[in-house]
């Protein structure tokens, strides 16, 4: 089963991507926490981390740039979590993918499913 980290603050839009991931065979881990979150990114090595920019203590670049510094065995998906003017810093930092935190919930889950489905064809057998 392919797992998935999710790094938020926002409770219900934690709440809504376990829900969704789920339905995609996706075991979750949930994190409200940054510092938690990369322990937990480091411990169970998920295909899929999804965080929120906007995190207190270190924001979601902040924790894309450690996952960088400090890489796990394999390589996740990193999806970063925001408003628009992040989307370029985002994916200059390294993001794999972006979502539109001021879009409507059912449309960041539309966007997921783009992602979840790259995640799915690069762990098939080549």
């Amino acid at each position: 089963m392919r797992k998935a980290l999710i790094i938020a603050a926002d409770a219900a839009l934690g709440s809504a991507l376990t829900n969704w991931l789920a339905l995609d065979e996706f075991e979750t881990i949930v994190a409200w926490d940054s510092f938690i979150g990369l322990k937990l990114a480091q411990d169970h090595q998920p295909d899929l981390i999804l965080c929120d920019v906007s995190m207190p203590e270190l924001d979601g670049f902040g924790i894309l740039d450690e996952l960088q510094i400090n890489p796990a065995e394999k390589k996740p998906w990193i999806v970063l979590i925001g408003q628009s003017d992040d989307a370029s810093r985002a994916f200059a930092a390294g993001a794999n993918g972006f979502l539109f935190k001021s879009m409507a919930l059912s449309n960041v889950l539309r966007s997921m499913q783009s992602y979840t489905c790259k995640i799915q064809q690069d762990s098939e057998p080549k």
